[in-house]
């Protein structure tokens, strides 16, 4: 072992005291599956077969069929974008007055949903379809924006907690024969055509989600493509949003009310080779090239493949698989790898347009309407009976939790029994890009006097002021 090696590995076992597990690998019960609305293939200038996810990865680099020209909503750069990759990265940022480009671009953003996606553990949405009956069990934010509604509308819609379902907010009518594709709903002023576009565990939480795409056709003439990412946590729980990808009128991008904004817990810039001084979002992006300072030699539990990597990029497509060839030193990748997921969302995200958190704190309370996910549990068993359980709801549900640390002191340390889980307001910004802010939470739990750690990120978010707050995704999903 080289010195810096050494040092590292020392360094963070001073810190944490203790190796946590390996990873585990999902069980297999509910593949990732994609069907007839998700028609990339149809655009592409060549025909190519797709049999798999990483068949889909390759199709974000294959030329279209015709090119769409692209406007950067900051620089006001005008381009001439033929493939999924040139626009992905900075996706929020483009605008098109092109109607096909706007639903190009959504269909790349659901090939890059779906070759990211994991198969899931649990499903509560194995008999979903869109029938007469959806639109009263649909979120309210499948309700399409129409060109008379203004933003003082919508923001009255989004904060009526009264507005539950799609069809609270407008009438809506299926026209088409159910089980016909797409599924074809009438509104006043115009339809809304529904595809399923795909089926998976799309926010790594072991539970089975569906993707939506629906084209909103108006008599005014505009239309709207918007993708819809839902999910349902329990048998009994209702439709609930993970992500929503809108683009009305062809723009991408959302207003900048609530600016991206990282904290003092977000550590990736201090664990690198060289000092690098961050001023936007762009730099953190920079990051995920830099080399740190150390490398570590990992295994893929797919490929067997032994090889050494020293920065983000060289981890991140392969996150899942990766486990360190030495085990002593899985407590340092963890860690180095929670903050290249970070790294990544901070870099990722949108400003958001609407915040309910905007008052938010790491307090005494916080365990009272933290989700549930966030207790610590070693139990695979455990946590399934936790997560079917409808009456568990919040992480004080399911265990006693007490801060004890000084309210307002970083970061936030909170007893709970046999360990302590520390917890640290990483970032703010709409992560999921649903025009609502969202907030970027980093943990690390221990036992205490026993060998379980564990370094976690965890989304969570609130839709309008009555809601409770709600996780997005969770990072890693294995401990």
């Amino acid at each position: 072992m080289n010195f810096k090696n050494s040092i590292l590995i020392f360094g963070i076992l001073l810190i944490i005291g203790c190796t946590p597990k390996g990873m585990l690998p999902a069980t297999e019960l509910y593949p990732v599956q994609w069907f007839l609305g998700f028609d990339i293939t149809e655009k592409l200038t060549k025909n190519i077969p797709v049999h798999n996810q990483q068949e889909v990865q390759t199709l974000l680099e294959k030329p279209w069929e015709s090119p769409f020209q692209f406007t950067h909503l900051q620089t006001q750069e005008t381009f001439s974008a033929d493939r999924c990759s040139q626009i992905l990265p900075d996706i929020t940022q483009w605008s098109t007055d092109e109607s096909y480009g706007s639903r190009q671009a959504s269909i790349c953003i659901a090939a890059e949903s779906i070759a990211k996606a994991r198969p899931a553990q649990y499903s509560f949405l194995s008999g979903f379809t869109l029938d007469v009956d959806f639109p009263l069990h649909a979120p309210k934010n499948l309700a399409s924006i129409m060109p008379t509604d203004s933003e003082k509308e919508r923001q009255r819609i989004l904060q009526n907690k009264a507005m539950v379902s799609w069809s609270d907010v407008r009438t809506v009518k299926l026209v088409t024969e159910e089980g016909e594709h797409p599924a074809m709903y009438a509104m006043m002023g115009g339809f809304q055509a529904l595809s399923l576009i795909a089926r998976g565990d799309f926010n790594h939480d072991n539970i089975e989600d569906i993707l939506l795409y629906t084209e909103d056709y108006f008599v005014a003439g505009s239309n709207a493509h918007r993708l819809f990412w839902l999910t349902k946590t329990a048998e009994n729980s209702s439709l609930t949003i993970i992500r929503e990808y809108p683009m009305y009128e062809g723009t991408l991008a959302v207003t900048e009310a609530y600016q991206v904004q990282w904290f003092s817990g977000f550590a990736m810039d201090r664990m690198l080779e060289k000092k690098v001084s961050i001023h936007n979002q762009q730099d953190i992006r920079a990051l995920l090239g830099r080399p740190w300072y150390t490398s570590v030699e990992l295994v893929n539990l797919q490929t067997k493949e032994v090889f050494s990597a020293d920065r983000c990029s060289q981890v991140l497509p392969t996150i899942t698989q990766l486990e360190t060839y030495k085990p002593f030193e899985f407590p340092s990748f963890r860690y180095l790898t929670t903050m290249c997921v970070a790294a990544q969302a901070i870099a990722g995200a949108g400003s958001a347009r609407y915040s309910f958190l905007s008052d938010f704190k790491l307090d005494a309370d916080f365990p009272l309407y933290a989700p549930k996910n966030l207790a610590s549990v070693l139990s695979s068993s455990e946590w399934k009976r936790i997560s079917q359980n409808t009456k568990i709801v919040n992480w004080a549900d399911v265990e006693t939790v007490k801060l004890v640390s000084k309210e307002g002191e970083y970061p936030a340390v909170y007893a709970v029994v046999g360990g302590f889980q520390e917890l640290s307001l990483i970032a703010r910004g709409d992560f999921n890009h649903d025009n609502t802010e969202d907030i970027l939470l980093y943990m690390k739990d221990y036992v205490v006097g026993g060998s379980h750690v564990a370094f976690q990120l965890f989304w969570l978010t609130k839709t309008d002021e009555n809601s409770p707050i709600t996780l997005i995704r969770k990072y890693p999903v294995y401990d």
